[in-house]
């Protein structure tokens, strides 16, 4: 890579080869072309450039996915400006704790981030504050020069979603982007643009250096409930998606959509998806309704994506009795190192002899770790907030997914978060197995294994006009439980719907009133 780069470079060059070429088509129809979207970016660099904003600051943008989103971030790349990405969901305090991390010099975002900095002073403290919609230059402001820019540069500040304590802040540079970028192109790219409809904001900024079409979301989901998939499948249809990019849940969604409706896409040729992974149950139900489609699941985390892919229209390997449980993710990708560590592992610094003396065996429980030239290597903080995650052997920069799984034939299987497992040996089955067996109890809409104060406790949440019932089948498939607890709603992590939020589950312990199994 040149040491002169840029990532916005790869809009760039797309906008100026295909002007006339469709970059999005937004929530309410409206088309905006590739050549007009980097007219506008240059508009909003020349705004910015006349507030004072220049090389080195750093910006907090909190937008949703909309065409303003793209236009800020590709114009602050553009200038050299290091882009603070928060989810549209972060509430107050998940604000304040981002904020806490970093200095910004200015933020960006709808009229209800101004109405936030009324009740923050740590919000106040940030010092200019720029709607999104308001920020293009309207009287054809002059450009500065373009500033130089390397790839060792940071170009985007993304946070971890929390679920297990404060958000971490990620670094990506812009040589760590394009080497993303490069993987999922890999994945992604078809020899003719695509129309493209994703819930993936990476996946969408990828389409943009691709020259792919995006189709962007006309609903904004906040509660599951609150999801409509008719919405969903009338957008695919409409604007002939060839493409779905999207988190586990909305395409499961859409499938019992279609099959309960009898409804088909012709249009749709493949489905990418990402962010959690999918059980036994969810992956029957969309091989049963996408039969004639490519279907394939990307596992990864912030730091590292993808790591595996499986294309859920082969099928997994069976798993014998002496094989520890696990749901398949597939095979590993080939551009990174991969090893398995014991669960009680928890040095940060070790010899290459003793790394090599410690790595599980072929399917042998133990926590995945990483490394490679997309995994990410730099935090905002202290060294302490690296050390829990990275492991340094020799020159190499390892990293701790904090999940548990093994390899078992090229293949990849997870068995669920490593601190969910009873002991640090991995012992009995993991938290993936109570999730995937309860969903297949009938009624059950979701349900989880929790260790509570020595006691396994099943927590599951019915559908819809359901009651759970203990039946004597139930106690006897699973006598490890000790109590059950029927919830409203499971807690679920808010970025992509699909994997169970246990920190907060674990806080309403205090209570929830269970009942024993006698």
């Amino acid at each position: 890579m040149p040491e002169s780069f840029n990532v916005s470079d790869f809009f760039v060059a797309r906008a100026t080869q295909h002007p006339e070429r469709i970059a999005f088509i937004g929530a309410n129809g409206e088309k905006i072309l590739f050549g007009e979207l980097h007219q506008s970016v240059n508009d909003t660099v020349a705004f910015f450039q006349s507030k004072g904003i220049q090389k080195g600051m750093k910006i907090l943008v909190l937008e949703p996915m909309t065409t303003d989103l793209y236009r800020i971030v590709l114009a602050l790349f553009r200038m050299g400006v290091t882009a603070v990405f928060l989810d549209a969901w972060s509430g107050l305090k998940r604000l304040e704790q981002c904020c806490q991390q970093l200095e910004c010099d200015a933020m960006i975002g709808s009229w209800k981030l101004g109405v936030l900095r009324m009740f923050s002073s740590r919000l106040r403290s940030i010092p200019s504050f720029y709607s999104a919609q308001k920020t293009t230059s309207t009287n054809g402001g002059q450009l500065l020069e373009w500033p130089h820019t390397k790839a060792s540069d940071p170009a985007l500040i993304t946070f971890t979603t929390g679920s297990t304590g404060i958000p971490k802040a990620a670094i990506r540079t812009h040589g760590f982007l394009a080497e993303q970028f490069k993987v999922l192109s890999e994945i992604i790219q078809r020899n003719e643009p695509e129309v493209d409809l994703t819930t993936l904001p990476i996946v969408l900024l990828l389409n943009l250096g691709l020259g792919n079409t995006s189709v962007l979301p006309s609903f904004t989901v906040k509660q599951v409930e609150n999801f409509k998939p008719e919405r969903l499948f009338e957008q695919l249809r409409k604007w002939k998606v060839e493409r779905l990019s999207c988190s586990p849940f909305y395409a499961v969604q859409l499938a019992k959509h279609l099959q309960e409706n009898k409804m088909e896409l012709p249009d749709l040729k493949r489905i990418i998806t990402g962010g959690a992974i999918l059980y036994d149950s969810e992956v029957e139900s969309l091989r049963s309704v996408f039969k004639s489609i490519s279907v394939q699941l990307l596992y990864g985390s912030t730091e590292a994506e993808p790591i595996s892919i499986r294309n859920l229209n082969e099928e997994s390997k069976l798993l014998t009795e002496n094989l520890p449980f696990g749901i398949s993710v597939g095979k590993l990708h080939p551009s990174l190192d991969f090893a398995v560590l014991p669960l009680s592992e928890d040095r940060n610094e070790m010899e290459l002899s003793e790394w090599n003396d410690i790595q599980c065996k072929e399917a042998c429980l133990g926590e995945i770790v990483v490394a490679g030239s997309h995994v990410l290597e730099t935090y905002v903080g202290s060294k302490e907030v690296a050390n829990n995650q990275k492991i340094r052997v020799g020159n190499t920069l390892w990293h701790r997914t904090g999940d548990a799984g093994f390899i078992y034939d090229d293949t990849l299987f997870l068995s669920g978060r490593c601190q969910e497992f009873e002991d640090s040996e991995g012992k009995g089955n993991g938290p993936f197995y109570y999730e995937n067996e309860l969903l297949k109890v009938e009624g059950i809409a979701k349900g989880c294994s929790l260790l509570w104060q020595g006691n396994r406790v099943a927590v599951v949440e019915m559908t819809k006009g359901q009651k759970f019932e203990m039946k004597e089948e139930f106690i006897k498939r699973f006598p490890e439980f000790s109590y059950w607890i029927e919830v409203d709603q499971m807690p679920i992590d808010p970025r992509h719907f699909s994997k169970i939020d246990y920190a907060s589950l674990r806080k309403q312990m205090k209570v929830l009133r269970g009942n024993k199994h006698e």
